[in-house]
């Protein structure tokens, strides 16, 4: 059992203090005094809202070929799995949420472009969405079609 010691070691040499991390950066903008002050009143117009009028819309890709290139084995042994030898086809997957509920979702082969997001927001989207709902994207370029806005 080879393994259990090297994941021992792992774990101890985890939990010391100061084991080394990976480096965060964070915008040094952060700390200006005009930007403080506006994510100050973002947070207080947030708590004003009432979340069942907040709809969160993103999408996820996948394709049959995802998986991991890396896995563990018992030391000496060689990790061995199984995936299509082909690049198999891309599926894109698009949602909208409320707090409560999905409000409605589509699928389609390929990436998401300009004329699927337009497609989805008159077809799926638009029926359910009323006057004084917020609407939340992320900032993918093709959010930001004016014909879809």
């Amino acid at each position: 059992m080879a393994y259990v010691s090297v994941l021992r070691r792992w774990v101890a040499r985890c939990a010391t203090p100061g084991s080394p991390e990976k480096k965060q950066f964070r915008a040094s903008e952060r700390d200006r005094p005009d930007v403080i002050a506006a994510r100050q009143a973002f947070v207080a117009w947030l708590k004003t809202i009432a979340l069942s009028k907040v709809i969160f819309i993103d999408e996820t890709g996948c394709n049959v070929k995802m998986t991991p290139e890396y896995g563990w084995a018992v030391r000496g042994e060689r990790l061995v799995d199984r995936r299509p030898a082909c690049h198999g086809k891309n599926l894109t997957v698009v949602g909208a949420i409320r707090e409560d509920r999905v409000l409605c979702h589509d699928k389609f082969e390929g990436a998401l472009n300009g004329d699927r997001w337009r497609q989805f927001v008159k077809k799926t989207r638009c029926p359910k969405i009323y006057p004084g709902d917020i609407v939340v994207v992320d900032n993918l370029r093709v959010h930001k079609d004016a014909e879809a806005l």
